[in-house]
């Protein structure tokens, strides 16, 4: 009678053990609470604390899974056992990102599943420290552009200026040479009141002046 007792006190701690583990392994965690992250030009650190239905438990039953996404930088997936935190070097302030996190017991203290995904934290950086070389190659070539646009309206200006105001020409002097026949033709058709002028000079002449 005795050891069918026992086997029946065995039989029921046994079945109890069973009870709780499979309570304990479809229980599902909440998220990790109070979730903070700070952006700098270098680094992301992030900091959490456990998990609110097993806030009291030791640090070494949890693990947490990260989750971070980048516009220019593959996706990571970190695991993290133990610490409330940790530091990435390759998302920084100068690219955005997008960052979630769950958690679960590790099998040292009393194995859960994966608790649901916790809110996503999406970081945007201004637009000033968002330039990249296409922005630098775009701000470069309209800045040529208008600078080349400014030169030829300078330039189309001065045509201008010089077609409504064109310099006033110099005076031109002409001189007209008379040859001897020439002289002597002018001579003769000379007023008596001019003055005779000498016939001995082979080579005169005479040149006449004109202002233009």
């Amino acid at each position: 009678m005795a050891w069918m007792l026992l086997v029946l006190c065995n039989l029921f701690i046994l079945c109890t053990l069973q009870y709780i583990r499979a309570i304990t392994a479809e229980e599902i965690l909440n998220p990790p609470r109070n979730i903070q992250v700070n952006v700098s030009t270098d680094k992301v650190a992030i900091k959490w604390e456990k998990p609110e239905t097993h806030k009291e438990d030791a640090a070494y039953c949890f693990s947490y899974e990260i989750d971070l996404k980048g516009d220019k930088i593959q996706d990571k997936n970190i695991t993290v056992h133990e610490y409330l935190n940790y530091t990435s070097e390759e998302f920084t302030s100068s690219q955005p990102f997008e960052l979630k996190m769950r958690a679960k017991m590790s099998h040292y203290c009393r194995k859960t599943q994966l608790s649901a995904w916790s809110k996503t934290f999406k970081f945007d950086p201004p637009v000033s420290r968002r330039l990249t070389k296409v922005h630098m190659f775009v701000l470069l070539a309209i800045s040529t552009v208008i600078i080349v646009s400014s030169l030829i309206c300078v330039c189309h200006r001065f045509q201008l200026l010089k077609k409504v105001f064109p310099p006033v020409p110099a005076p031109i002097i002409k001189l007209q040479c008379l040859e001897q026949d020439e002289l002597k033709e002018l001579q003769e058709n000379l007023k008596s009141g001019y003055e005779k002028l000498p016939d001995n000079e082979e080579d005169f002449k005479i040149c006449e002046v004109e202002n233009c």
